[in-house]
């Protein structure tokens, strides 16, 4: 005698869509900032503050990834943040910890330009950009990001 498996199949499919609607759900724009990433306001132009925050990743020898003008956005390649900070202070982070992107957005606002800086990780090591996080103020990617912003500021006081 033959079971159908239509019932097996079915929820499966059921539970494949409420897993789409969830992630669905909680996703983000690729050009929205994570939450908790460090805003700061300008009185520079938009263009300005992007290539400055263009620059300052380069000043960390961090390779650029992707710029979008349009969209004003800029993020780096990802990286092993125990090759561009104090070894100490990474070999006890896991290895999906250790792997940071730099993200800068950069809006307009009516008291000026708004720039938001992130260093994220996917502790689960996925490619999923719904499973990134802000790293915390303890991380040694913060650092560099703190260093990064610093560097926005002074390039744009250069000009």
């Amino acid at each position: 005698m033959r079971h159908s498996n239509f019932p097996r199949t079915a929820s499966s499919l059921a539970l494949t869509l409420l897993s789409a609607l969830a992630c669905a759900r909680h996703s983000r724009s690729m050009f929205q900032p994570a939450p908790g990433a460090v805003r700061l306001v300008l009185q520079d132009s938009a263009d300005a503050v992007l290539s400055a925050a263009e620059r300052a990743i380069s000043d960390e020898g961090i390779p650029i990834r992707l710029t979008d003008r349009g969209r004003r956005f800029v993020e780096s390649r990802r990286i092993d943040i125990g090759t561009f900070s104090d070894r100490s202070s990474t070999e006890a982070l896991p290895a999906a910890e250790r792997l940071v992107i730099y993200r800068f957005f950069v809006r307009t606002d009516l008291g000026g330009t708004v720039l938001y800086g992130e260093a994220v990780t996917q502790p689960t090591g996925t490619e999923v950009r719904t499973m990134e996080r802000m790293v915390s103020d303890e991380h040694p990617a913060h650092a560099v990001l703190s260093r990064m912003i610093d560097n926005v500021q002074k390039h744009l006081s250069d000009r």
